[in-house]
C-alpha cells in the first residue's frame, strides 16, 4: 500500500465501521471494538512511517525462489519501532478488552522490567512457533493465547511499516504462493477485483482477480483463482464457499481436503474497497458458520478467535 494512502486510512477505517454497523447492527459492538484498535494501529504506522521505519537486511531474489523476504531473518534491528508499538498498543488494549485488563497489565510490567525480548517473540510469532511462546507465558502468568493476541498487534504496524517499499517488487516478481511474500504469514481474507493489465486465464480462470490479504504486515498480493492458498488443492470437488442470500458480495472459500476456511469480498459486486480488516471484522457470521462445520481459519486473528 502506498505511504500516501495511509493519510486518509483512519476515515476510511471510520466509514467502514458505520457501514458494517449500519448492515448488521448485531455486529456494532465488536466493530467499534476493533475498529478503535485498528485506528491506533495506523497511527502507530503513521509515525513509524514519517520517522524510521525500520530496517532489516532483505534479498528480494528469495521471491524468485519462493521465500518470503523475512522468513528466518533476525528482528533484532526493528527492536527500537516494536517497543514504540508496545508501548502505544497495550494500554489501548487494557482499555478495549477489559476482561483481559489484569493479563495486559502484568505484561505491561514486565515489558517495562526488560522481560519482555519482543524481537524474539516476534520471531516465534511468525513461525507460529506456539510451544515457545507458551513457555514464555507460563512465567509471566498469562495465557499462550492473550500473549499470542499481544504480540500479534504490537508486530502488525512494524512489519507494515517495514514492508510498504516491497510492495511493486512484489509486483513484479509474480508471486502466487499462499502465505505472505513479505512475512510469510497465511491471509487472513481475500477478495476478488476487475482484470488488469496483467490478467489471465491462469489468474482469473475467467473472472475477477483474486488477492489475499496478509493477516500481519497487511501486503497484498495476486493469487491463483481456483487453488486453495493453504494446502494449494486445485481440485474443484474438494473447494467450495459459502455465502447468505441477502450479500452476494460476501463469501467464506472452504476446502475439504486441509480444512481451512478463508473469507472472501467481491469487489465486482459493491464497487469500493474498504480496510481489509475491517471487511473481515465485518464477517464474523461467516467465520462462525465455518467453524460451526469443523473448519479452522488459514490465520488465527483477535476476531476469528472470539466466541
Amino acid at each position: 500500500m502506498p505511504v500516501t494512502s495511509l493519510g486518509d486510512r483512519e476515515q476510511r477505517i471510520a466509514e467502514a465501521v458505520a457501514r458494517f454497523a449500519e448492515s448488521r447492527p448485531v455486529l456494532e459492538p465488536i466493530l467499534r471494538v476493533f475498529g478503535n484498535v485498528l485506528m491506533e494501529k495506523t497511527r502507530v504506522v503513521q509515525r513509524l512511517v514519517a520517522g524510521d521505519p525500520g530496517h532489516v537486511k532483505v534479498d528480494l531474489s528469495r521471491l524468485e525462489k519462493g521465500l518470503s523476504l523475512l522468513a528466518g531473518v533476525s528482528l533484532e534491528p526493528l527492536q527500537e519501532q516494536l517497543n514504540l508499538s508496545c508501548e502505544t498498543m497495550l494500554p489501548v488494549l487494557k482499555q478495549t478488552f477489559d476482561k483481559l485488563e489484569e493479563e495486559f497489565g502484568r505484561l505491561e510490567v514486565c515489558y517495562h522490567e526488560r522481560r519482555l525480548d519482543l524481537a524474539a517473540l516476534s520471531r516465534a510469532y511468525l513461525e507460529t512457533d506456539h510451544q515457545t511462546l507458551g513457555e514464555v507465558a507460563k512465567p509471566l502468568m498469562v495465557s499462550t493465547e492473550v500473549l499470542l493476541l499481544v504480540i500479534g498487534i504490537v508486530l502488525a504496524p512494524v512489519l507494515e511499516a517495514v514492508a510498504l517499499p516491497y510492495a511493486e517488487p512484489v509486483r513484479q516478481a509474480g508471486w502466487l504462493k499462499g502465505y505472505c511474500p513479505i512475512c510469510g504469514s497465511m491471509p487472513s481474507i481475500s477478495f476478488l477485483g476487475e482484470g488488469g493489465e496483467q490478467a489471465s486465464e491462469f489468474l482469473t480462470g475467467g473472472g475477477g482477480q483474486k488477492f489475499l490479504h496478509c493477516s500481519v504486515c497487511g501486503c497484498e498480493w495476486r493469487t491463483r483463482r481456483h487453488v486453495c492458498p493453504a494446502c494449494e488443492n486445485e481440485d474443484k470437488d474438494h473447494r467450495y464457499y459459502f455465502q447468505t442470500a441477502d450479500d452476494p458480495a460476501e463469501r467464506v472459500d472452504v476446502c475439504t481436503k486441509c480444512g481451512t476456511y478463508l473469507p472472501c469480498m467481491d469487489f465486482r459486486e459493491i464497487g469500493s474497497k474498504p480496510p481489509m480488516d475491517i471487511a473481515a471484522v465485518g464477517m464474523v457470521h461467516l467465520d462462525a458458520w465455518a467453524r460451526e462445520k469443523g473448519y479452522h481459519p488459514m490465520a488465527h486473528t483477535p476476531w476469528n478467535q472470539l466466541r
